[in-house]
């Protein structure tokens, strides 16, 4: 069983979800103070002090009481003005961690001591993370070993133009979602139990549905990385597929996000961002992929088994001789 301070929870704006240099609205004014009575079977030893942060935007205290057997949690959280300004974001980022570490724990059926939230792990989440880890790294394999038909032969030309800018936004995505993956608690089992708690089953339900789809992103734009630099022939198709799977992603999310009346504060907002951001995205990307000369005398590369490759210095291949145009003027 787990205990989380769900209130404090439910204000605080998440810095993943933000600008990365902000401001971050906060809901202003509010004041929140929340304890949890926690009836333990005998004395119980807690793993934490009280903990205090005060600044110009935000104050939160944490205080532990014992008293024999009965434990109370007290938690407050008051905000003193409408947003984090940006020069304190980086600050922010580590408050919210140590402030999320204090919120969530974790009462073992046996024992004596209580678990914080850092240390409890949800093992359904991690087995479903290991399980598309290894689907994924099966299909990169199959993937990875096909070959399109290109009319423009080796070498082709470098890696240059807008090519360069759809390159980050591929590099930037598995760092982001990440980041989110590891600071949202998909792997917390106090946030689980919490889930349980206020939505059941189809709220936990939905938890494993975004860390799956997150996971999924996230290798198939390391996968990309991987043949963008290599300026493999299958990249143009590979962004294709994976531009419509993760809008098909967000929108499956959003059909069932609809139907829960449980949600976090902010969910279904964050939700319809990312659904109309993934549409233009990939829309704008895919035209290009598309119309553009220079991704066609880019993308060139075909697959080369490892001894083939190693063999390729010692023979020597005839090719039809072909004039690149210059994809500058054509793009």
């Amino acid at each position: 069983m787990g205990t989380y301070a769900h209130a404090i929870y439910d204000q605080l704006p998440n810095p993943a979800t933000s600008y990365k240099n902000g401001p971050l609205a906060l809901s202003y004014p509010q004041s929140i103070h929340q304890v949890i009575e926690l009836h333990m079977p005998g004395k119980w030893t807690f793993p934490n002090d009280s903990y205090e942060i005060s600044n110009e935007s935000y104050r939160f205290t944490f205080k532990v009481i014992e008293r024999d057997s009965v434990i109370l949690l007290d938690y407050t959280f008051k905000t003193i003005k409408d947003c984090i300004d940006e020069t304190a974001m980086t600050r922010y980022k580590e408050d919210y961690t140590k402030i999320i570490s204090l919120l969530e724990y974790t009462l073992p059926e046996s024992g004596t001591s209580l678990t914080s939230g850092e240390g409890s792990v949800n093992w359904i989440a991690v087995i479903l993370g290991l399980v598309i880890a290894i689907g994924l790294f099966l299909l990169f394999r199959k993937y990875n070993a096909s070959s399109d038909e290109t009319r423009w032969f080796q070498p082709g030309i470098k890696l240059g133009g807008w090519v360069i800018v759809l390159g980050i936004t591929i590099l930037l995505q598995p760092i982001v979602n990440l980041y989110s993956l590891f600071s949202d608690n998909y792997f917390s089992l106090s946030g689980w139990e919490y889930l349980g708690s206020i939505g059941g089953g189809r709220l936990q339900g939905i938890l494993l549905m975004e860390e799956a789809g997150m996971l999924i992103i996230i290798g198939m734009t390391c996968a990309l990385c991987y043949w963008f630099m290599k300026r493999r022939d299958i990249f143009p198709r590979m962004f294709i597929i994976y531009a419509v799977a993760k809008f098909s992603i967000v929108l499956l999310l959003s059909f069932c996000y609809a139907g829960t009346s449980s949600l976090p504060d902010g969910v279904q907002t964050t939700n319809f961002k990312a659904l109309y951001q993934s549409f233009f995205y990939g829309l704008i990307w895919i035209t290009y992929l598309k119309r553009s000369e220079r991704v066609k005398q880019t993308f060139t590369y075909p697959y080369i088994p490892h001894k083939e490759a190693d063999n390729e210095g010692e023979s020597e291949v005839e090719s039809e001789d072909v004039t690149l145009q210059d994809p500058d003027k054509t793009e």
